[in-house]
């Protein structure tokens, strides 16, 4: 299998005298903590029905004429009532005029597998024949995986990734968090090449949206920055508009004040399609 990503990745690593490509994307963010005068909006709850299993989903509608930004849970645990429009991504999405959509994962997802793939699909067009119009996917963390495959299926204007594993063989070898590769490495089928090859964006990265933002903690020890910086590279050379923000100032977790300040300054850079 041709793998992009490694071979981007090389021809990088060769043609760089220094390790100064490596600081090149550190940022120092403002933190952006109580705002005034936040959007007002109307939350709705649901759980969409699918052959797999329930998905369950919250809107947060401030313009019924605005962009949706989609929203996958992070980790393991659903979004709650209070966090789905309340979390400090919700809150800046909102702020910048688009609505919320937080959907949960499916509960006995593994890492992105194909039949909780297809519920989330199924889950997001029922929603889009509601009159949302999709602007943009988030998340972060484990949940990186999940909305990078469903980044392929709908045409998203933009993407935003968080903390986010792009090369699965990549991790395993360069993590230095040994609890968070025990956990990983006890998933079922992990020992399957197809397993890795699933949750390896960076090995194809066709059909990607064209604008695409990643962030990452600086001193992430599950996913190392460095993998970050690598399939950013790996974009740019194959032409997407992306930007990458290694932030400086946290470590394996992005505190909430430095979350919604390097949301704002991506939403600075970025520009909406006509």
């Amino acid at each position: 299998m041709l793998r992009t990503f490694a071979f981007v990745s090389l021809l990088a690593l060769l043609s760089c005298t220094s390790n100064e490509s490596n600081f090149s994307d550190k940022v120092i963010v403002d933190p952006v903590g109580a705002q005034e005068n936040l959007p007002k909006y109307a939350q709705s709850h649901g759980t969409f029905a699918t052959p797999g299993g329930g998905v369950d989903w919250y809107t947060c509608t401030q313009n019924s004429s605005a962009g949706s930004i989609v929203m996958l849970n992070p980790g393991p645990k659903k979004w709650a009532k209070e966090d789905a429009c309340g979390n400090p991504a919700a809150i800046e999405f909102l702020g910048h005029g688009w609505n919320v959509i937080a959907i949960s994962r499916p509960a006995k997802e593994v890492l992105g597998d194909d039949a909780s793939l297809e519920q989330i699909k199924e889950t997001v067009e029922f929603l889009q024949k509601e009159d949302r119009r999709l602007e943009g996917l988030w998340s972060m963390g484990q949940g990186s995986i999940m909305a990078l495959r469903l980044a392929r299926q709908f045409p998203w204007k933009l993407l935003i990734i968080g903390n986010g594993i792009y090369d699965w063989e990549l991790t395993l070898k360069e993590s230095t968090d040994p609890d968070f590769l025990a956990k990983l490495k006890e998933l079922p089928g992990s020992a399957e090449s197809s397993f890795a090859e699933k949750r390896s964006a960076a090995w194809d990265l066709s059909a990607l949206p064209k604008q695409i933002y990643l962030y990452h903690s600086g001193k992430n020890t599950q996913v190392l920055p460095s993998q970050a910086v690598l399939f950013k590279s790996s974009l740019a050379a194959s032409e997407y508009k992306v930007e990458l923000f290694v932030l400086d100032e946290d470590t394996n977790e992005i505190r909430p004040e430095y979350h919604r300040g390097v949301l704002n300054k991506i939403f600075q850079s970025y520009q909406k399609p006509n």
